[in-house]
């Protein structure tokens, strides 16, 4: 019963499975760097080996793309890396140390506003690591030990790299699947409101949607890309008649309506079983099934096309 409630209590908070993905990521990246180290045994590992890059990858998962999460992981590590050259390098003169760290902060917020707003995530991972690493005096006693420290964490930023590179994108498809899932019944839900002539809720659809583009986005090119990418333009025309039907700007009849939510009902069972949906198994003809809605057919066929592909 208590592993049934936290199941549930996982799935409420992540319910796109984002959060798990993560951290699998993270504990990968962390087991990589273990071993690294049990081999090499790198000197003064914690902060500047382990510490650092593992709260760098906190830049990661802020990427809208694969490339992008790369890019802003590499981006907070090499600023990560010089913010700690120069506050260490600075902080015997005090007020030379004030000037430093304040046009620092200057130059990478406004920089970061000048060449995307997304680099911003990254400010305040640099400048906490560098003040924390004030900390760690001991350590850094001259000009190369600081030299050596800064090589430690660059090190450890191609392993990570490399790591990541290795990680299996295709679990991405994971969290798209779990969006498109999430996607269907809400619209379906949507359409039993509107059978209900209730008022139909667009956020929620919203949220789904964008996750749904975004972590397809993320695949792997091995991947069905253009089906799954045809599968997001579908779904988002029958997102805006589930939207639109009660405000009667777009006029479904109730035998319509039926039909929409009977097949919708059916295709999420076999997505969740991750199984095609043959119109023929719901005891209906093919060529009544394109008449009644030629929107849903073209999504179930290439929810079809996508099961035979991957």
């Amino acid at each position: 019963m208590f592993i049934s409630i936290l199941s549930e209590l996982l799935e409420n908070y992540d319910k796109y499975g984002i959060h798990r993905l993560n951290g699998l990521k993270v504990v990968y990246v962390l087991l990589i760097l273990f071993t690294v180290n049990l081999v090499y045994t790198i000197p003064n590992p914690y902060f500047y080996y382990f510490y650092i890059p593992i709260t760098a990858m906190g830049a990661e998962v802020a990427g809208e793309t694969v490339k992008a999460k790369y890019w802003l992981l590499f981006c907070a590590l090499i600023g990560s890396i010089t913010a700690v050259f120069l506050f260490h390098i600075t902080y015997s003169y005090r007020l030379f140390f004030l000037f430093c760290a304040f046009f620092l902060a200057l130059f990478l917020y406004l920089g970061a506003l000048r060449i995307k707003n997304q680099m911003l995530v990254i400010i305040p991972i640099i400048l906490s690591l560098a003040i924390y690493s004030l900390l760690y005096g001991s350590i850094n006693t001259n000009f190369y030990a600081i030299i050596n420290n800064g090589i430690t964490t660059f090190i450890a930023m191609i392993i990570i790299l490399a790591a990541l590179i290795l990680f299996p994108q295709s679990l991405y498809f994971r969290v798209w699947l779990r969006a498109y899932l999430l996607l269907l019944k809400q619209i379906l839900g949507n359409f039993l409101l509107i059978q209900e002539n209730k008022e139909v809720e667009i956020e929620p659809v919203q949220g789904h949607l964008i996750q749904l583009v975004r972590f397809a986005n993320m695949l792997p090119r091995k991947l069905p890309i253009f089906t799954i990418l045809k599968l997001n333009l579908l779904i988002n025309k029958l997102r805006v008649i589930s939207c639109a039907a009660d405000q009667k700007i777009i006029k479904l009849t109730p035998e319509m309506l039926q039909y929409l939510i009977y097949h919708l009902q059916k295709l999420i069972v076999c997505v969740e079983n991750e199984q095609p949906y043959w119109t023929s198994d719901a005891g209906l003809s093919e060529e009544k099934y394109l008449q009644n809605n030629m929107l849903l057919s073209k999504i179930v066929a290439t929810w079809n096309n996508l099961c035979l592909r991957i």
